[in-house]
């Protein structure tokens, strides 16, 4: 029987894979935004050239250049380590897109504390606030799911140090 492996099993083909996921988003949102490669060099403090290397060869990328260059456009960036039942890596990482997504879904949490006040209630996650004066939860708001899938995912990465419970 002859195995194939995922072409990134390879650490320099995974390492370029998320590079170029990375530099993907920097382009979508520079095109979103109408903003040349020039202009955004301009904000870099960096030569039109440096940019169209760093974008069209992502192996250019250091650190600081994955914090930087998203935040001269108004956004941040988090490096995500995350165990999917894969860890020979022979379906490839999961496309930065994938999370974003997750993250919209659920409100946009900016922290563990506010996942720690989400519930779901009837395919919603139902957001909760704990009132300092009395210690009581209220509502604050939901967040439609209608899919089982997502829910059941959602429910999951909710899941802080055993304190998750589900409403029926």
């Amino acid at each position: 029987m002859v195995t194939t492996q995922h072409w990134t099993q390879s650490l320099g083909d995974f390492s370029y894979w998320v590079s170029s996921d990375f530099t993907a988003q920097i382009e979508t949102k520079l095109e979103e935004k109408g903003i040349s490669k020039s202009t955004f060099a301009k904000w870099l403090n960096v030569s039109p050239s440096r940019v169209s290397q760093v974008l069209n060869d992502p192996g250019n990328l250091t650190l600081g250049n994955v914090v930087k260059y998203p935040r001269v456009l108004g956004m941040k960036v988090a490096l995500v380590v995350y165990e999917d039942d894969d860890p020979g890596n022979g379906q490839g990482p999961i496309n930065a897109d994938v999370f974003t997504g997750c993250w919209e879904r659920m409100g946009r949490p900016r922290e563990m504390f506010d996942l720690e006040n989400m519930t779901q209630s009837r395919g919603c996650w139902v957001v909760t606030k704990t009132v300092s004066a009395v210690n009581d939860r209220s509502k604050i708001g939901e967040i439609k799911v209608e899919d089982t899938a997502a829910a059941n995912t959602l429910a999951a990465a909710a899941t802080v140090g055993g304190e998750w419970r589900r409403r029926a």
